[in-house]
């Protein structure tokens, strides 16, 4: 049986962050992934502008599931063999 692929996407407004938040993508034991990145600016008045480019991510992501993660966060390695195991129970 296939593993459902998911989309990951990574919001992010300070680069020097986003190294460790993809390294701990990277460490996934959960193989189907693949992940859109989105840098934005951190201005109030871009606010909208932003969540519409963040749904354009949402709707071009090709998985059967969306996690999405800002750059300040990581996942343990186990993390989406868990997640995807329990919405697929």
């Amino acid at each position: 049986m296939t593993q459902p692929k998911v989309s990951i996407i990574v919001i992010s407004h300070r680069v020097e962050l986003l190294k460790e938040c993809l390294d701990s993508i990277e460490r996934q034991n959960y193989m189907n992934i693949e992940v859109l990145v989105h840098h934005t600016l951190k201005d109030p008045h871009t606010q909208m502008i932003e969540v519409g480019k963040i749904n354009r991510l949402v709707e071009a992501s090709v998985g059967d599931y969306i996690s999405v993660i800002c750059e300040d966060d990581e996942y343990e390695p186990s993390f989406m063999d868990k997640t995807v195991d329990a919405i697929e129970t």
